[in-house]
């Protein structure tokens, strides 16, 4: 009954010590498509877009913790330097066409976004969880802008994403930590 006891206590100290000095062990995966491409509008005004995941974590301090950046995906968009007349665009339909044949078209309420110091950008709303496979895909957006006329100038611009290869692991949490920031 002692030894067990002893082993018991043992283990358990061993744990706590090892969990001192790793802060425990993490687990994480990354599903991404990479980083901010450009393309452009007709008129060859640059955008930016990227697909930013979905992060997902829980902690057992000092014990386990899990990392992951995930689908779904919301698609991020900026106009770096859009024309000066130019006061807010408007999103119409946005169109996923992934390579494995899955189609999906939205075209829920427009999303509008204005403009602001350091161009305009949308980062969120109707375009949240919009790309829902870890597939290669090719993203149509279809808008139009509003000048300070009250003109609406219709937009249009495509971009093929490529997903990278599922990068996952274990380390040691304060690694982690370190890594992050």
């Amino acid at each position: 009954m002692k030894r067990i006891l002893g082993s018991i206590v043992s283990s358990v100290l061993v744990i706590a010590l090892l969990g001192l000095l790793t802060g425990g062990l993490t687990y994480g995966v990354n599903q991404w498509f990479g980083g901010q491409e450009d393309t452009q509008l007709e008129d060859r005004t640059p955008v930016y877009v990227w697909l930013r995941p979905t992060q997902r974590q829980w902690d057992v301090p000092l014990l386990a913790h899990y990392r992951g950046s995930l689908p779904p995906y919301t698609l991020q968009i900026w106009i770096p330097a859009p024309d000066p007349t130019w006061t807010s665009a408007v999103i119409d339909e946005v169109t996923v066409d992934y390579e494995g044949g899955t189609n999906t078209k939205r075209q829920d309420d427009a999303v509008v976004w204005q403009r602001a110091d350091g161009g305009m950008s949308l980062r969120g709303g109707p375009l949240k969880d919009l790309v829902t496979l870890h597939e290669a895909c090719t993203i149509t957006v279809k808008g139009h802008v509003l000048t300070e006329t009250g003109e609406a100038r219709s937009f249009s611009f495509s971009h093929h994403f490529i997903e990278e290869p599922v990068n996952s692991g274990f380390a040691a949490y304060w690694w982690v930590l370190a890594q992050e920031g």
